[in-house]
């Protein structure tokens, strides 16, 4: 089973993930990408990190499932591991553009998509300056894709992620897939 959580940048995602993966002891299934790896990341957990040349490579051999260009930095998923995490008993979860999670729901019935929302826009940006961008980079990070946040509509669960709740918020999803079946 997968559980997909999606959301603009700054909101959280990978934070919520991380909370998820240690209280439910919830798998991670990790995209590739070609973005530099953040200091408390770790290689094959949170992403494996590959150069563009070995991106193509893999995306020209039709490996993903989806493909993203978020400033500059390509995110890819092999559609196998999809296949191989909707078969297993126990849930999985990735991080991925809630195009792409849509998309994956409508070919995995086993899926779940959470919409992870910053608290506001304020909050973003801080969360992304804290991240090492500058002003305004984070500022630019918002405009990646303005139809993102009105998609977060056919999502499964929308959630806030408010600062310093990071707990509150992976129990609320926590307890969302607790009531709530996954045909």
């Amino acid at each position: 089973m997968l559980l997909v959580l999606s959301g603009p940048s700054g909101a959280g995602k990978d934070a919520v993930c991380d909370a998820l993966s240690k209280t439910m002891l919830i798998d991670r299934l990790p995209a590739y990408t070609t973005r530099t790896r953040r200091p408390s990341e770790i290689e094959g957990v949170h992403y494996r990190y590959v150069t563009r040349a070995q991106f193509e490579q893999l995306q020209s051999d039709a490996e993903f499932f989806d493909m993203v260009d978020v400033n500059g930095c390509l995110y890819g998923t092999p559609f196998q591991d999809f296949l191989d995490a909707s078969r297993a008993d126990n849930w999985f979860i990735i991080s991925m553009a809630v195009r792409s999670a849509l998309m994956l729901r409508k070919e995995l019935k086993t899926t779940c998509v959470v919409y992870v929302l910053p608290p506001s826009r304020g909050e973003q940006i801080r969360r992304l300056i804290h991240r090492g961008y500058s002003e305004f980079d984070a500022q630019a990070r918002l405009c990646d894709d303005p139809d993102e946040t009105g998609l977060c509509l056919d999502a499964d669960y929308i959630v806030v992620n408010y600062r310093d709740e990071l707990a509150a918020t992976a129990e609320r999803v926590r307890r969302y897939l607790q009531e709530t079946p996954i045909v």
